[in-house]
């Protein structure tokens, strides 16, 4: 990776087609980096290659995210850097915006011509969108476009209608995910029975992207969010929470058995921190399962909990109340107890079956209007409910 030895700005332009153009040029000792600037209107792949080398050269791609016209730290979004004379190619998903390429001495005073051949196909139209803006965990909007069959989707600042994006416009306001990373952010079990290792987007403590996908200097890919950082290492992707504002989303199923820990965020997330509050510990053993406590939300206090032998089972269910409506809730995930229910189940000696308690909870969360109460909810040994 060359130093921040050029300007961006003086880059010179690249039409792009969807036919492969070859541009010919070459480096030396004297001019070890060339740069090319290119527009993309919609998003797009686009793929390069750097041909025809005598000796070691390379390629990158740069968004000058913050419009200063170098390089700065997490503007790489990606590179080809093999060694010697073989092919160094570049295929690479793009949100609509400006970008810059970069073809780079690979050695100290390497001396060659190359070939830079270079295509860009649009993605075309999303397989479904959104027609409003969607709140993200920290309350910002955000609209969604997802082309499902590629595995990819776009996310862009519904107050701005910036599309492209050059060094006189602004910051970027596209931003495309796809690969580990999007697996990882979006893969939740409560819209996938079978996939568990996954959050729950933009309802989740990530919140919305904040960052295009890019490339560190020990090779690893990384995104940033409004919460923290999805880190993609071979294939293997770290989540990195920022605790912004005091928000413990690291926390939410810490220490939960089985390696649910991922299950519990998506039904927190689900829930929605607003009503659950913030967690006051990890997950601990009680009992015969597994607890953690949250407070400060606007249902007032909550327990997630987990009996041994209760299923994960993600997604949703649906009851009819005592008004004839069909509500839809988070199927479990931990169950949940919350407010007005979970003062009277402690009233009650809550967990402690041995002593009159009620023990865990079998139905997921509380049903309103239901069975003649304002409140019900089932447990080992009896319900608890409050009146109308």
């Amino acid at each position: 990776m060359p130093l921040n030895s050029e300007n961006l700005n003086l880059a010179r332009s690249l039409d792009l087609s969807t036919t492969n153009r070859v541009l010919v040029d070459s480096i030396s000792a004297s001019n070890p980096l060339d740069t090319y600037r290119l527009t993309v209107s919609r998003s797009s792949d686009l793929k390069l290659s750097l041909q025809g080398l005598k000796a070691n050269a390379d390629i990158q791609v740069i968004q000058d995210a913050n419009g200063n016209g170098r390089i700065d730290d997490r503007e790489v979004l990606t590179s080809s850097a093999l060694k010697g004379v073989g092919l160094d190619s570049i295929n690479v998903s793009l949100a609509a915006g400006t970008y810059f390429v970069q073809a780079y001495a690979g050695d100290k005073g390497a001396m060659t011509s190359y070939s830079l051949n270079y295509s860009a196909t649009a993605l075309g139209n999303p397989d479904s969108a959104d027609l409003t803006a969607t709140r993200s965990y920290f309350g910002t909007g955000v609209i969604r476009s997802f082309y499902n069959s590629r595995g990819i989707s776009t996310y862009q600042n519904p107050s701005s209608s910036v599309v492209a994006f050059s060094s006189t416009q602004g910051q970027p306001n596209i931003f495309l995910m796809y690969g580990a990373i999007a697996d990882y952010y979006t893969n939740n079990y409560a819209k996938n029975l079978s996939g568990t290792n996954g959050l729950n987007g933009v309802a989740s403590g990530l919140g919305n992207p904040t960052s295009a996908i890019y490339e560190q200097a020990d090779g690893s890919s990384a995104m940033d969010f409004e919460g923290g950082q999805l880190v993609n290492r071979g294939g293997v992707v770290t989540p990195i929470y920022s605790k912004r504002g005091g928000d413990r989303f690291d926390l939410v199923g810490q220490g939960a058995p089985n390696g649910t820990e991922l299950q519990w965020k998506d039904d927190y997330a689900l829930f929605g921190r607003d009503s659950v509050g913030q967690p006051t510990g990890a997950v601990r053993r009680v009992a015969t399962g597994w607890v953690q406590e949250f407070t400060g939300g606007r249902d007032g206090d909550t327990i997630l909990m987990l009996k041994d032998g209760q299923q994960v089972l993600g997604g949703t269910e649906k009851y009819t109340d005592d008004l004839g409506k069909q509500i839809e809730q988070p199927k479990g995930g931990p169950y949940r107890v919350q407010g007005e229910i979970l003062r009277l189940y402690r009233s009650l000696s809550g967990f402690d079956k041995t002593n009159g308690g009620l023990g865990f909870a079998t139905m997921t969360s509380e049903r309103a209007n239901f069975k003649g109460y304002k409140a019900y909810q089932e447990f080992e040994n009896g319900f608890v409910a409050s009146a109308l």
